[in-house]
C-alpha cells in the first residue's frame, strides 16, 4: 500500500479487542506495515487468536488481557507495548462501553462503571502512553473513537453521551498540554457510519481508513479536534 512507509517501524496500541472495530483496526495497521501492535481486551481467547493471525502475517502482535475499569490493567497494557517495542507511536482507544439504560434510570453503580471505562481509562492510559512517547522522542498520535452506537431516544443514552462529551474535552485538553512535546490527540466521531453503507464490513473499512489517515497525516486535522468520519472519508448512502 502507498502509506506503508508511513507506518514502517512503528508500534501501535489498540484497546477493545473483542469488538469488531478494534480487531479491524489492528488488522489494518498490520496490513499497512507497522512493526508491532499490542491489543488489549477482556476476551482472552479471542484476543490471543487475533494476535496469532496478525503475527502469522508478518507483524509482531501481542495480546494483553485488559479490563479498562481497572487502573492496574490500563497501566499494564501500556507497559506491555513499552517492554515489547521500547517505543509507542500511536494509540487507538476504541473500547467504549454503552449503558443498557440511561439517566435517570441508570443505577449509580452502572453510571460509575460507564465513566470508569469511557473516561477514566483513557485519561490514565493516554497519560502513560504520553510518557513512553516523550521518553522515546516519538511524535506520537492518540485517537479516541467517539459517537453514538445506535438510533434511539437520546435520554436513554444520556449516561453514554455524557462520557463522550467528557472524552472529547479530555482529547482537547491533552492536545493543548502536550503540544510542545510533539504529541497529537484527536477524536474521531463515527456517528455518521450509521447513515453510510449498510454493509458492516464497508463501515469498518471507512472507519479504519479514517484512523489510518489521522494517525499518519498531521494535515488531516488539528490536534485537539474531534473530526466527523464523513469529513475524512466518503460514505455511500445505504441501498
Amino acid at each position: 500500500m502507498a502509506d506503508q512507509p508511513l507506518f514502517a517501524g512503528k508500534a501501535v496500541l489498540v484497546t477493545g479487542c473483542g469488538q469488531e472495530l478494534s480487531e479491524a483496526t489492528a488488522r489494518m495497521l498490520a496490513q499497512r506495515g507497522v512493526a508491532g501492535v499490542v491489543i488489549g481486551g477482556r476476551a482472552i481467547e479471542q484476543g490471543q487468536a487475533v494476535a496469532a493471525i496478525i503475527s502469522a502475517a508478518g507483524c509482531e502482535a501481542l495480546f494483553q488481557p485488559t479490563d479498562l475499569a481497572k487502573l492496574d490493567d490500563c497501566a499494564a497494557l501500556v507497559a506491555k507495548a513499552d517492554e515489547a517495542f521500547g517505543r509507542l507511536d500511536a494509540v487507538v482507544f476504541s473500547a467504549g462501553m454503552v449503558a443498557a439504560r440511561g439517566h435517570p434510570e441508570t443505577p449509580a453503580e452502572q453510571l460509575d462503571h460507564l465513566h470508569a471505562v469511557n473516561v477514566r481509562a483513557p485519561f490514565c492510559l493516554l497519560r502513560r502512553a504520553a510518557e513512553v512517547m516523550r521518553r522515546s522522542a516519538c511524535p506520537g498520535t492518540m485517537i479516541n473513537v467517539l459517537g453514538l452506537p445506535a438510533e434511539g431516544d437520546p435520554l436513554l443514552l444520556a449516561g453514554y453521551q455524557a462520557t463522550q462529551s467528557a472524552l472529547a474535552s479530555l482529547s482537547a485538553s491533552f492536545a493543548e498540554a502536550w503540544a510542545g512535546d510533539g504529541l497529537r490527540v484527536l477524536g474521531l466521531d463515527v456517528t455518521a457510519a450509521r447513515s453510510g453503507p449498510a454493509d458492516a464490513r464497508a463501515q469498518l473499512q471507512a472507519i479504519t481508513g479514517a484512523l489510518a489517515l489521522l494517525a499518519t497525516d498531521p494535515q488531516a486535522a488539528p490536534s485537539g479536534a474531534v473530526v466527523a468520519l464523513d469529513r475524512l472519508v466518503p460514505l455511500a448512502a445505504p441501498a
